[in-house]
């Protein structure tokens, strides 16, 4: 027994706008890895940075034997931060592999929910009542 197009026609549009949904979701993710690239990309520079100010106290270093002391007591201190920041960026990128993985997942989801809808409206349009109601529509009739 065939079911009754207007429910075929309902659960359709459910299914095209759980798409929607998924596909909004799907776009909240891309925003949300992107701000997490930047995010990295940020601390990648305050590292860059660090390295630089390091180099540069090397360099005040040779220079001066009587602030070796305090020198070498900044670079602790520097390497310190240098840790946390290499720390931050491992976690960064930990993060990122996470919502990569998700965003796979979500994107599989997103796939599978096309794909269903597809064969859902191929089936659709195949049923004689269905064909005929198309035809009519799209004819003006």
């Amino acid at each position: 027994m065939l079911m009754d197009p207007m429910k075929i026609f309902a659960r359709s549009e459910r299914l095209i706008n759980r798409l929607e949904k998924a596909v909004v979701k799907l776009d909240s993710a891309i925003d949300g890895t992107s701000d997490v690239v930047v995010i990295a990309g940020n601390s990648l520079k305050a590292l860059e940075s660090t390295i630089d100010r390091t180099e540069q106290t090397f360099n005040r270093m040779d220079v001066t034997l009587d602030r070796v002391n305090s020198t070498i007591d900044r670079m602790d201190s520097l390497m310190d931060t240098v840790g946390e920041t290499f720390e931050r960026v491992n976690s960064v990128s930990v993060r990122m592999e996470r919502i990569m993985s998700e965003l796979e997942d979500r994107m599989k989801q997103v796939e599978k929910a096309i794909d269903l809808t597809a064969r859902a409206t191929s089936a659709l349009e195949r049923l004689p009542l269905t064909k005929r109601f198309f035809d009519q529509h799209n004819n003006g009739d």
